[in-house]
């Protein structure tokens, strides 16, 4: 028996268990409970709690404590307790549907793939989907035939029915379907947006959604930089992932959000018009998260953190998923209006809930929203799941009984997509539909409606219909009525009696009619006595620019709900009247530290002061808490230049932390405020003793102006007497000195740098030896290499030698042959630190001769994480007969076949003819991948006996295949590539071992390759790990990293070469392999 508890701070499972499962863990050393660390070459390792749950356990979290086994179509389904499911459409109706959307006539629109290509680009020159309608003849639930609206198009990622017209997302554009004779057939088609760009994955483009406003909202993914014109009459490029909008009448565009997730998919309204989304990445992996659901405030930014949010206007930190749901490739998203249907739900008919398809977890999850200050949290549980891996949901909808319908896309989705690394074409697909048990399907009304023929008041009417289409379809019709329609649209949304949902329905039909009397109307309901109607009202009037009246506007600033306060200072913003700068910072001053609150009144700000350039901000900003909403705006409005360098100065000295933080990076941002700043630099110096936020501040500065003459001799005085200075000087100057000294440094820095490193303590030297290796010496590099040695030399132990040449210039020589000797004999040894700590020396050092030999004639003893790394020291000894020797040997070492592709090409480019064809060849020879990867994973699967998960740990953590160094489970590993804490519960075990034996053959999107060429015609292949300061980090293997000057490289694409390295099936046993199957098949 194991029993699970979460502590709200780290969310870490704490396992309280008896049994033998655990007998079997101690016997390996690995203990339910955290206990201190210990060496990484220990096999009696001590195992966090974390990791040991994903061994031993299946979370059973967020799913329903009662529920019921169901079998449908052979796919046996957990659905909760009441609930019962059915399948209404499949093949041959339907095979492989996406999206789906209601017609106005109540036919199911369906987004029909015909496969998928790579690359997607020639794909879709294929036009091999479609649009279907399905129709339900006798209204049993159940559809019966099929019309095909539209055929020939490249893949489709969304659908929306509007009048006779449906829009269809196949980036990059957005088609305009028409059905001009009403026969279901669409013969007219254009575009109505192009996005202009397609990358590899084709998340360029996901929707288009209906906002209850009436303009039309879809996702923007992937990283493509676009260029769009704005509403507000700017033009913006870049490459971030967005929700934008648009009138339905077309025009320019608008952003709601933006941020750096990889895959923003589908916007869900509440009838207060709160819009949320499903996106991938809004975190980097760790700890279980990934993907989430966002509540999309106006102009929030959302990570994960990454280059292009540099790019958009940030109010503050990233804004954080409201809703984690892990690796789940979340897709669909509604928030579903009827009572019936939040009964079905199990939430109270007065709650909104939202409800997520999730591709990879073969589930159907729901989350109540509650409110939580100015946004929302959620309560979360499953409501449908299966175990079944060809089962993916993508898509949802709400039916006019109450039922959900839900999508099941099949198996034929492999793009980007590791959870289809296995045959899944015989999946078809469908469409389910999920009741109550109770629930008695009874006629609809004739869906069949003359919509030309209705009057506005009947359309009135029809708002409050419960069918989800025909209330759509007379909002539409509505839009275009003339104001004879606003008493009894008044009528409506005055009546306090009715269900808040019809009333709201009232107020949207206002908002459309987008006229003068309309919008004065809405005005009167923000003082009406329910929030969620005041919150529709402002959502209302926010897309309308509508001005608030200022006592109105007081009264808001005051509301106990800080979800309309939230709402008011968003309305606001819309307008961007200077004359409310006064009312936004006081609005911020009074947040109290709530971020979306705090995030909408700096929003409002910045709206106002891109409108009015000659706002006195300053004039304004009496607090500091208003300094620090002034400073803000200025920051990013790119007007930090009109402030006075005195003034930020003075905030320094500030006791406020963000009011000091600000100032700083405005002032970083300017090196010529280095000269002013000197006295303030040498308070902060002065203060570090006694206060970390100095210490902060003095790092951000003297890094930002390190190449100023000011800063080089101030910092130059600091080491000249480094070793006389306090210890948490010393530290300051140890664990900052690659940013805070000017690179390469003069010969005075440079010797002051090795002097003390000479006398420093055993502590400071270690953090100085860190700092070392990202130094670039120039001209005084033999300084630094004759420093390194000497000290290695008085040092016994070869660990502590190694510490010590690990720094060294690059390219520099081992002048001592004992030395270099003891360096590759610890390289090849078996301890795991040493030849880790030899492998970062060997790879800045040039040997010998007799140095390059001897490791030469140890290469088969050299583990494959670091064979990359001898290759190239050998070569670089540069020996023509050693190359030979090195090329002739590597065909007849296992390990050799893990390395990447092109290696030895690039390697060996600049030598001889002969060698050069040589390295080709061993080349091809190495990587033979078998032409059907598919097959050879079967055949490698059919061989496999059963497997044990404690075996499988230590294989993951060994030395042999090395998974930890690049990957983490719980809190063990790095991460350098997907975390697979969780990797259980979304890969089946063909998906593992394909990703093991063959990992190029699909990536995962946030671990796409990419390849660079130099102008120096170089070629590298990695993961961007970073894009700042003019340069870019590429990680190139587990243990290393390039970096390189923007300005240098000069093509970047992506790459279908994964960093994981190929051949691990010719290094692991047959036991191996199944024992490392085990461990990650458990760890859900």
């Amino acid at each position: 028996m194991i029993a699970l508890m979460n502590t709200a701070e780290h969310d870490e499972p704490l396992l309280i268990a008896c049994g033998r499962r655990f007998q079997g863990l101690y016997s390996v050393g690995i203990h339910p409970l955290p206990l201190p660390p210990c060496t990484m070459n220990r096999l009696d390792i001590v195992w966090p709690a974390t990791l040991l749950w994903t061994l031993c356990v299946t979370t059973v979290l967020g799913q329903p404590p009662n529920a019921q086994r169901q079998t449908v179509g052979g796919i046996e389904f957990q659905v909760r307790d009441g609930l019962t499911i059915q399948k209404v459409a499949a093949e041959p109706l339907i095979k492989w549907p996406i999206v789906v959307d209601w017609d106005r006539q109540g036919r199911l629109v369906v987004a029909e793939s015909g496969g998928v290509g790579w690359p997607i680009q020639e794909h879709n020159q294929l036009g091999l989907h479609h649009i279907v309608r399905l129709v339900d003849d006798d209204d049993d639930g159940v559809f019966d035939r099929r019309i095909v609206a539209a055929s020939g198009l490249a893949f489709p990622e969304g659908v929306l029915c509007l009048d006779n017209d449906i829009l269809v997302s196949a980036p990059p554009v957005i088609w305009r379907l028409t059905d001009a004779d009403d026969d279901g057939i669409c013969e007219q088609r254009e575009v109505w947006f192009d996005g202009t760009t397609v990358t590899n994955c084709a998340n360029d483009l996901h929707g288009p959604y209906l906002g209850p406003d009436g303009w039309i909202y879809w996702c923007k993914g992937a990283f493509g930089k676009q260029t769009h014109e704005l509403t507000d009459g700017r033009t913006v490029t870049n490459a971030a992932a967005h929700i934008y909008r648009r009138h339905r009448s077309g025009g320019p565009i608008e952003s709601v959000i933006s941020g750096g997730m990889d895959n923003p998919v589908e916007v869900a309204f509440t009838p207060e018009g709160e819009a949320f989304f499903t996106s991938t990445f809004l975190v980097r992996p760790g700890n279980g998260q990934r993907d989430g659901i966002g509540h999309a405030v106006e102009n929030a930014v959302f990570g994960k953190q990454n280059h292009v949010v540099d790019e958009v206007a940030r109010t503050g930190p990233l804004m954080q998923p409201m809703t984690h749901l892990g690796p789940a490739a979340p897709s669909g998203l509604i928030c579903p209006q009827s009572p019936a249907c939040k009964r079905l739900m199990g939430v109270p008919p007065e709650s909104n809930v939202l409800a997520a398809a999730l591709f990879n977890l073969h589930k159907l999850s729901v989350h109540q929203l509650q409110p939580d200050g100015a946004t929302y949290q959620t309560v979360d549980q499953d409501l449908v799941w299966t175990d079944r891996v060809d089962f993916h949901p993508t898509d949802l909808i709400e039916d006019s009984d109450g039922s959900l319908l839900l999508v099941d896309t099949g198996g034929w989705y492999d793009l980007c997509c590791p959870t289809s690394r296995i045959d899944q074409k015989t999946a078809s697909g469908g469409i389910y539909r999920l009741s109550r048990e109770d629930q008695r399907r009874d006629a609809a009304p004739d869906s069949r409606i003359d919509w030309q023929a209705l009057t506005p008041a009947k359309c009135v009417d029809l708002l409050l219909d419960d069918r989800p289409w025909v209330r759509r379809h007379a909002a539409l019709r509505l839009a275009s009525a003339d104001a004879a329609v606003i008493p009894r649209l008044l009528q409506i949304a005055s009546d306090q009696d009715r269900a808040r949902v019809d009333r709201q329905a009232a107020l949207w039909a206002l908002c459309r009619l987008e006229s003068a009397p309309a919008d004065e109307a809405m005005l009167e309901f923000l003082t009406d006595a329910d929030p969620g109607i005041v919150q529709t009202a402002l959502h209302a009037l926010a897309i309308r620019r509508v001005s608030i009246p200022e006592p109105k506007l007081q009264i808001l600033m005051d509301h106990p709900s800080a979800l309309v306060r939230r709402c008011a200072l968003e309305a606001v913003g819309r307008v961007a009247d200077a004359n409310a700068v006064d009312l936004l910072l006081g609005a911020f001053q009074s947040a109290q530290g709530d971020r979306h609150l705090e995030h909408a009144a700096l929003d409002a700000l910045i709206q106002t002061g891109r409108r009015d350039p000659a706002i006195a901000w300053m004039r304004y900003a009496d607090t500091d808490t208003k300094q620090v909403a002034a400073l803000t705006v200025l920051q990013q409005l790119d007007r930090a230049n009109q402030l006075d360098t005195a003034t930020l100065l003075s905030a320094l000295r500030s006791d406020h932390a963000a009011l000091r933080s600000i100032a700083t990076q405005i002032l970083a941002d300017d090196p010529a405020a280095a000269a002013a700043a000197m006295e303030n630099c040498t308070e902060l110096w002065r203060t570090i003793p006694d206060s970390q936020p100095a210490a902060s501040t003095l790092h951000t500065l003297v890094s930002s102006w390190k190449d100023t003459p000011e800063i080089k001799t101030l910092v130059g005085s600091w080491l000249g007497r480094a070793a006389e200075l306090p210890e948490s000087q010393q530290r300051f100057l140890a664990t900052n000195l690659a940013k805070i000294v000017s690179q390469p440094p003069d010969r005075e820095t440079a010797t002051a740098i090795t002097t003390w490193l000479t006398q420093a303590t055993e502590t400071i030297h270690q953090e100085l030896l860190d700092q070392l290796g990202e130094i670039s010496f120039g001209p005084h590099r033999n300084l630094l290499s004759k420093c390194l040695q000497q000290q290695a030399l008085r040092v016994p132990e070869i660990v502590d030698q190694l510490t010590w040449l690990s720094p060294m210039p690059q390219g520099s020589a081992i002048d001592d042959s004992d030395l270099e000797s003891a360096v590759v004999q610890a390289f090849v040894s078996r301890d795991a630190e040493q030849a880790f700590l030899a492998a970062k020396v060997l790879h800045r050092t040039t040997l010998s001769q007799p140095g390059a030999s001897q490791l030469l004639q140890s290469l088969p003893e050299v583990t494959p994480r670091h064979l990359m790394t001898a290759i190239e020291t050998i070569h670089r000894s540069g020996d023509s007969s050693l190359d030979q020797q090195l090329l002739q040997s590597l065909t007849s070492i296992r390990s050799a076949r893990t390395l990447p592709e092109g290696f030895l090409q690039q390697q060996f480019k600049q030598a001889s003819p002969s060698i050069r064809q040589r390295a080709e060849r061993v080349g091809r020879e190495l990587i033979q991948a078998p032409a059907d990867i598919r097959t050879a994973v079967t055949k490698v699967l059919s061989d496999l006996g059963p497997g044990d998960p404690v075996r499988g740990l230590q294989i993951f953590r060994g030395n042999k295949a090395a998974c930890s160094a690049c990957h983490k489970m719980g809190y063990l590993g790095k991460d350098v590539g997907p975390e697979l804490t969780r990797i259980g519960r979304s890969r089946t075990r063909e998906a593992l071992l394909e990703a093991i034996l063959f990992p190029s053959a699909r990536l995962e999107q946030s671990y796409q390759s990419t390849r660079l060429l130099t102008v120096d015609g170089n070629v590298h292949n990695g993961l961007i790990r970073d894009r700042s300061g003019g340069m870019l980090t590429l990680q190139i293997n587990a243990d290393r990293t390039l970096t390189l000057p923007r300005d240098q490289i000069e093509l970047e694409s992506p790459s279908e070469t994964s960093v994981m390295p190929s051949g691990l099936g010719e290094l692991l046993t047959q036991q191996e392999l199944a024992d490392l199957i085990a461990l990650l098949e458990s760890a859900k």
